[in-house]
C-alpha cells in the first residue's frame, strides 16, 4: 500500500498537485518511529541505525517527511 501511495505521490508530483499538510511535527518522535520501522531491514544488513540524536520540532507535512527518511535511510553508507 505504501508503494502504491509513493507511486501515486509522483505522478502527483509530476503533475504539479502535491498537497502538503503542514503542522508542527516532534522530530524526535519521526526520526524513532522510522527507526522503528528500519530497524529489521537495518539488522538484516548489518547496519547500526540510530536516531536518538533528533530532538526539536519542525513545521512540516509529516507524511512526505517521513517518507523522505525512509528514502534516506536505505541508502546510507555503513558507519
Amino acid at each position: 500500500l505504501a508503494l502504491v501511495d509513493d507511486v501515486l505521490d509522483i505522478a502527483a508530483i509530476e503533475a504539479g498537485a502535491l498537497p502538503l499538510h503542514r503542522t508542527d511535527v516532534d522530530l524526535g518522535a519521526l526520526v524513532g518511529e522510522v527507526v522503528d520501522l528500519l530497524r529489521p531491514l537495518a539488522d538484516e544488513r548489518d547496519v547500526r541505525i540510530d536516531g536518538s540524536d533528533a530532538h526539536g520540532t519542525v513545521h512540516a507535512d509529516a507524511r512526505r517527511l517521513r517518507q523522505v527518511l525512509i528514502n534516506l535511510v536505505p541508502n546510507g553508507e555503513r558507519d
